[in-house]
């Protein structure tokens, strides 16, 4: 029975973790290597995270992949580098560079009981984080949704691409209301492909290169990255570690809280420790092999233990991915990379935090709103980076306003 649940499990879970580890990868990648070789990098992150953290990892039902906060740190970081004039070749090594200390430094925070600590990080700082991530997330998406390539204007027939986003937008997120059981990410991605094949096969128009994914590369393709000296010494090191604190600061915390979600429904307690040396190890692995950063992701976990996940849901999904990226590349010349877009958009949507308004609303949360805005905007207006070091800055003050406003001595009491 319990292998049943997990063999369904991990159906679920390959099924939300497909489309939103390929979309991430081709946000990320696409610019410089093209949407095939980006999609190809969202699964090889999956893969790898999902069977290192589901054979050997401390939380029971916790489905890992690129999530959201990995994929617009990334691609910020990216936009960085971009600018500082890097050539894409460099420009890869440095994203492998900032996910393989990334993996270090997630091993680091477990080894020195991190794990405890995330947790006393005030819930108005990752509500802001998350909402900064969501508005990313959807700024991310305006060329794939108006059909616009990384180098080129406004094409032709420019309709189409955002019709296809708006129902995959629409599929993901109104579908699962009706039929709990099929995934919203799935069902975006079915339904924007079949809507922009319909389109295309009326009109009988070849559509441009860029509007597609594209055939996935062989997985042959992929190999241990051996960077050579030289390279290592003309990478931007500033940078690649800034976003390498950052990136293993907001793994650690989307671990975490998709640990305690899978808790509450499965009824176990996982082991933070483990589950984040797990996550780093896995992590140093993705940036070996050339994939896409990424950690547990809460979304997908709620949906997996929901659907009957436990102890190798995880490691099943992985294998299920590997059999697709094995068996199953050519199809993705047919996948629009517009139906994506409408998936990250419904993805970003539950990112958002509503509670912020109504904290604004209330004199006595109105500081927590202050500070969720705060985040949030230096997320959107500067970088996700730069967001974390503020976000931890407040939580430090948080403390010691709390700490500072308590009585020395409450009462004593002699013979």
């Amino acid at each position: 029975m319990a292998l049943l649940a997990d063999l369904r499990g991990g159906l679920v879970a390959a099924a939300v973790v497909l489309p939103q580890a390929t979309a991430f990868g081709v946000t990320v990648f696409a610019p410089f290597l093209g949407a095939a070789s980006g999609a190809l990098a969202g699964l090889i992150g999956a893969i790898l995270l999902l069977l290192i953290s589901g054979a050997v990892g401390g939380a029971v039902g916790v489905i890992s992949g690129p999530t959201g906060p990995s994929m617009a740190l990334l691609a910020g970081t990216t936009v960085i580098l971009t600018a500082s004039g890097l050539p894409p070749a460099t420009l890869v090594l440095a994203l492998l560079a900032v996910t393989l200390l990334a993996g270090w430094l997630q091993l680091l925070i477990a080894l020195a009981g991190g794990g405890r600590l995330m947790k006393f990080i005030p819930y108005p700082v990752i509500a802001g984080l998350a909402t900064g991530t969501g508005l990313l997330l959807m700024q991310s998406q305006i060329k794939p949704l108006l059909g616009l390539h990384h180098q080129t204007a406004w094409s032709q027939w420019h309709w189409l691409p955002v019709t296809v986003t708006v129902a995959a937008f629409g599929a993901a997120r109104l579908i699962p209301r009706f039929l709990p059981r099929i995934p919203g990410p799935i069902a975006g991605l079915l339904a924007g492909t079949a809507f922009f094949q319909l389109m295309i096969s009326i009109a009988r128009l070849p559509a441009p290169e860029h509007w597609v994914v594209g055939a996935l590369p062989a997985l042959s393709e992929f190999h241990l990255t051996a960077l050579p000296r030289e390279a290592w010494l003309t990478l931007p090191w500033p940078v690649i570690l800034h976003a390498a604190f950052a990136l293993a600061i907001l793994s650690s915390l989307n671990t975490l809280l998709a640990s305690v979600l899978a808790d509450t429904t499965t009824g176990l307690r996982h082991n933070a420790r483990r589950e984040l040396l797990a996550q780093g190890v896995g992590q140093i692995a993705v940036g070996l092999a050339g994939g896409l950063a990424g950690s547990a992701s809460v979304g997908a976990t709620a949906t997996a233990v929901q659907a009957g996940a436990r102890r190798w849901a995880a490691f099943t999904a992985g294998l299920l991915l590997l059999l697709i990226l094995l068996f199953s590349g050519p199809v993705g010349q047919w996948l629009p990379t517009s139906a994506l877009a409408g998936i990250i958009i419904a993805s970003a949507l539950n990112l958002l935090e509503t509670d912020i308004i109504a904290w604004a609303r209330r004199p006595r949360t109105r500081l927590d709103a202050v500070v969720a805005v705060l985040v949030a905007g230096v997320t959107v207006g500067y970088d996700l980076m730069a967001a974390v070091l503020v976000g931890l800055s407040i939580a430090i003050l948080l403390f010691i306003r709390a700490q500072s406003q308590l009585p020395i001595i409450h009462r004593r009491l002699t013979a």
